[in-house]
């Protein structure tokens, strides 16, 4: 059998990605495993989608970092938390991967006040 390589794909794969989605939707209109891939038109908006998507394990990882009240109910609603995250329009996620906290709360309050201001 010959080795295979998974890489995690970016904008060099543009073409490579858009073809596959092309050629898939063609044969059985779904992509299996590649999320909203069938449903997006522009690769770079699905490129960002699984930039900030969020895993069951990351939110766990995360939930370590709190204090054990939070952790605990945290943890007893990670399904519903994982819910709640795909509701969320991906232009409106924020990616607080390798990001300072306060960074994080900041571009956050951010949005809410741009949110109350257009409301």
């Amino acid at each position: 059998m010959g080795k295979h390589l998974l890489i995690k794909p970016d904008i060099t794969f543009e073409k490579e990605i858009q073809e596959f989605r092309e050629e898939v939707l063609r044969i059985d209109n779904h992509v299996d495993g590649a999320g909203p891939l069938n449903q997006m038109t522009e690769i770079k908006e699905w490129l960002e989608f699984n930039r900030l998507e969020v895993s069951k394990n990351t939110i766990l990882e995360r939930l370590e970092e709190r204090v054990p009240s939070l952790k605990a109910r945290g943890a007893e609603r990670v399904d519903e938390i994982l819910e709640s995250f795909k509701k969320i329009p991906t232009s409106e996620k924020v990616n607080n991967d390798n990001v300072a906290k306060e960074d994080t709360v900041n571009k956050i309050l951010d949005q809410i006040n741009t949110y109350r201001v257009n409301f």
